[in-house]
């Protein structure tokens, strides 16, 4: 009872935050699904763990921004794309949960080091042009892709790595704060830099052996407007088939598990029918598990079916999974800095869940 009256409290205060707009950057802009789905010829680039690199990526941001801005389509296209009708997603049925799950690793599962996502997770946090960032370290991945405006306004990045059928798995994660000036770094910089590493693996991976499904993976913007973002998203999505909405929340807090006695954990909402195939993908980086939110039903409902990014793709029928290690104490707040985001726990997180994917995308 103690710890659910905890976690209570803490929803209390983060649900009572105020939730004003981000201020609008002037990052460049734009692509279409289409231009990028149809011109993906990405090969593997890993990324190496040294001071060198570091010292790059901090120093490339308006290389980063150059590179962005060849993505564009014409501001005729973005109002004719802004005009259409908001479509109804093609029902896909849910994979089979795999019985048992034995994929070998390959050479990105240790694609990223902890001192590289470190420089990522701060250059989230303090970055002035943050799409423009994150769309700078899905090219240097060798993983095309746009930044997308919508008419809030707010920009999503979006990149894909294809498969041979026309079904895709999106991931996502959103980057935008609470409120202007915040660092955000477990809310939402610890869920993009763990898209980020999950694109990583998978890109050197579809290399090995190319995916059945395409994957697409977005940083939203606009999740605290309403989720302007990911129904910006679902609208450009249009008729394509999605096989599953993954949302990626929160994923460096390691101070409140949600068994004392086993720290390392993740929970899975949404991810009932896969319980075993998560358990065996979880081995690696000795996490325990969960498909409730702190093992409380109703917390379960309100996060998985209430709140969050996956809410607007629930309610057009894709299934969904949200991936989270739950909300803490700085959650939302100016205290929410890169010192409180456990780089080890995301690391082993990030692994257990590109395993995972890799089940879904084969």
């Amino acid at each position: 009872m103690k710890k659910v009256a905890k976690i209570f409290f803490i929803c209390l205060l983060i649900f009572s935050a105020a939730r004003p707009c981000c201020a609008a950057s002037s990052a460049p802009s734009i692509g279409t699904i289409d231009s990028f789905l149809s011109n993906n010829t990405a090969s593997t680039v890993a990324f190496v763990d040294s001071a060198a690199r570091k010292a790059a990526l901090d120093s490339a941001v308006a290389a980063r921004i150059a590179a962005a801005s060849r993505y564009t389509t014409s501001a005729k296209d973005r109002a004719a794309l802004t005009a259409q009708e908001k479509p109804v997603l093609k029902r896909s049925a849910l994979p089979a949960p795999p019985p048992q799950v034995n994929i070998p690793l390959v050479s990105g599962d240790k694609a990223m080091g902890l001192s590289e996502l470190s420089t990522i997770l701060r250059g989230l946090c303090f970055s002035s042009e943050p799409a423009a960032y994150i769309c700078g370290l899905f090219l240097e991945l060798s993983i095309t892709a746009s930044i997308h405006d919508f008419d809030l306004p707010g920009r999503n990045v979006v990149a894909c790595i294809e498969g041979s059928t026309e079904e895709y798995i999106v991931v996502a994660a959103h980057y935008d704060v609470v409120k202007e000036g915040y660092p955000g770094a477990n809310s939402n910089a610890s869920g993009v830099v763990t898209l980020l590493e999950i694109a990583s693996r998978l890109q050197l991976a579809s290399q090995v052996q190319p995916f059945r499904r395409g994957v697409i993976f977005v940083a939203l913007d606009g999740h605290f407007r309403e989720y302007a973002g990911a129904k910006a998203l679902l609208k450009e999505l249009g008729s394509r088939r999605v096989a599953q909405f993954i949302s990626l929340d929160i994923m460096g807090n390691a101070a409140d598990p949600v068994d004392k006695r086993r720290p390392l954990y993740l929970m899975a909402l949404g991810a009932e029918p896969y319980r075993s195939a998560l358990k065996s993908c979880a081995k690696l980086g000795r996490l325990e598990t969960y498909t409730e939110y702190y093992r409380s039903d109703s917390f379960t409902r309100w996060f998985y079916r209430k709140t969050g990014d996956q809410t607007v793709f629930l309610q057009a029928g894709v299934p969904c999974i949200v991936f989270t290690s739950g909300i803490a104490v700085d959650t939302n707040k100016p205290t929410d800095t890169p010192d409180k985001v456990n780089l080890n726990a995301l690391h082993d997180r990030s692994l257990a869940i590109s395993r995972f994917l890799l089940s879904l995308l084969r």
